[in-house]
């Protein structure tokens, strides 16, 4: 690994970490101000303690990655397709966890079939930008940007839970990249790190203020964003 890499990884965790962990602060009255509060399921009466508890956490994670990539030299070829699944199934989280429940009071946000194939939209537009024209590798490749979206979604709800999988997953990514990196490929691999390591080091800042007692939750805005940008 050529010390070029090493220092976009570097600047790109360090970068991360400072903006999340100003952001926080900031992100949360803010989240309590405009009531963007988690809805929790009458059929969970053990975890009705969690209701009203502010949702879109997931910014702060958003918004330290973002920052991070861009200090750490910005996105390259090989790393367009997560960057734009970040920003991409964000925008569609944001409009989940925030702009229909308010459009529609009362509703939890978009019904499964609507959410899915925004999400399919999205996916096969961040693939295809980022210069996947294969028929069978976009199909492969959306399969898993929806199916790592939505499972990891499931992880958020629960004090600690989605922060530290998702800590372990993206740190876990940044150390699986050396035994991947055949000669031919390697540049276009380690594209990945710099991005993993900006979005580990923006759960940090998050997972501080989601560690039991929860006081935010992650929401779609952030779960799946960062779920599908694992898939890719």
């Amino acid at each position: 690994m050529s010390g070029t890499v090493l220092q976009a990884i570097f600047l790109s965790f360090l970068g991360s970490l400072v903006v999340a962990a100003a952001a926080a602060p900031f992100l949360l009255p803010v989240l309590r101000r405009i009531k963007a509060a988690q809805t929790v399921s009458s059929h969970l009466p053990e975890h009705q303690a969690k209701q009203g508890t502010p949702t879109m956490g997931g910014l702060i994670i958003l918004l330290g990655a973002l920052a991070g990539i861009l200090i750490g030299g910005g996105a390259t070829t090989f790393s367009l397709a997560p960057v734009l699944l970040l920003i991409g199934f964000g925008l569609v989280g944001f409009a989940d966890d925030y702009l229909v429940p308010k459009m529609k009071p009362g509703s939890r946000g978009f019904d499964w079939k609507p959410k899915l194939l925004l999400q399919a939209v999205v996916g096969l537009g961040a693939l295809w930008i980022s210069g996947v024209r294969d028929a069978g590798l976009l199909g492969a490749g959306l399969f898993l940007i929806l199916f790592f979206s939505n499972a990891y979604n499931f992880a958020d709800g629960l004090d600690g839970l989605a922060g530290s999988l998702g800590l372990i997953l993206f740190a876990a990514v940044i150390l699986m990249l050396p035994l991947l990196a055949a000669p031919a490929v390697e540049s276009a691999l380690w594209g990945l790190a710099p991005v993993a390591a900006a979005v580990a080091a923006g759960f940090l800042p998050f997972l501080w203020l989601n560690a039991p007692p929860a006081k935010v939750f992650m929401g779609d805005v952030g779960a799946l964003a960062l779920g599908g940008a694992l898939g890719t």
